[in-house]
């Protein structure tokens, strides 16, 4: 399981860099959890994904432009996958 923790808008991750950051978070959050057998299971990771689609709302939210036609498919697909 991937576990990407920097932010999409951190100084330290290059405008370039930002594109290719937002598709591996979309592609983490495709990861798909069993609420129903085991409620409890899985926390740590059901954390970070909460965290991962929290910031790539936040991201969306403040910033123009960002789906671009690259994104597009892959955010399909992961709404898809849900």
């Amino acid at each position: 399981m991937l576990m990407l923790l920097l932010y999409l808008y951190a100084l330290d991750v290059a405008a370039s860099e930002r594109e290719a950051l937002f598709v591996e978070k979309l592609r983490q959050c495709m990861t798909l959890f069993d609420f129903i057998q085991d409620p409890l299971s899985d926390l740590k990771w059901k954390e970070i994904k909460r965290a991962a689609l929290n910031e790539l709302v936040e991201y969306v939210t403040q910033n123009r432009g960002v789906i671009t036609d690259d994104i597009y498919p892959e955010a399909v697909q992961m709404v898809i996958v849900q």
